[in-house]
């Protein structure tokens, strides 16, 4: 198991094979999935097997497990995974556990992978994408730099867009 980067209290690392049911359980509880496109069980496991792949292959971007440091706790999913045919391009996300919701876990997260991304990939840009009423996670993104742009369509869905390029990023982590 490779661990991609930490934080003060989180480990943001390669799914083990054997934590499949951690990611489908994760994906299957409707609290946590509202703003998310709908998959069955059979779709999730198709996906797990694609991220395991993806670290076989030695993918560098892709979809991760997030755990506590303190008590090896599963807190949930993150990624950063490239955008077809834009080496230098990724998206961000994370979905995680209820109760790890208002204790700025997924702030966290994202500055841990903005950091990673742009120091240790090389990355020009990061974007990510929510559901015009998930703000909480609209304001996370802000909080961490993204800045809003106009809604896109995906897969026939309306999404809000926020980015940010690697110089931005940089200006706001060189001061103080």
């Amino acid at each position: 198991m490779k661990i991609i980067t930490r934080t003060n209290r989180l480990v943001i690392r390669e799914f083990l094979p054997e934590e499949e049911p951690l990611f489908i359980e994760l994906f299957t509880d409707e609290r946590l999935t509202a703003y998310l496109p709908k998959r069955n069980v059979d779709d999730l496991k198709a996906l797990f097997k694609d991220i395991i792949a993806n670290y076989t292959a030695g993918i560098q971007l892709t979809r991760w497990a997030v755990f506590t440091g303190e008590d090896n706790r599963f807190v949930g999913l993150c990624l950063l995974k490239y955008i077809d045919n834009e080496p230098y391009n990724a998206e961000l996300g994370y979905v995680l556990h209820h109760e790890f919701a208002g204790k700025g876990m997924a702030t966290e997260i994202s500055e841990a992978l903005l950091a990673y991304g742009f120091k240790e990939r090389h990355l020009a840009e990061v974007f990510a994408v929510t559901a015009p009423a998930n703000i909480a996670s609209q304001q996370v993104l802000k909080k961490v730099g993204l800045v809003q742009g106009g809604n896109i369509l995906r897969n026939g869905e309306e999404l809000s867009y926020f980015r940010i390029k690697s110089w931005e990023w940089l200006n706001l982590n060189s001061a103080g």
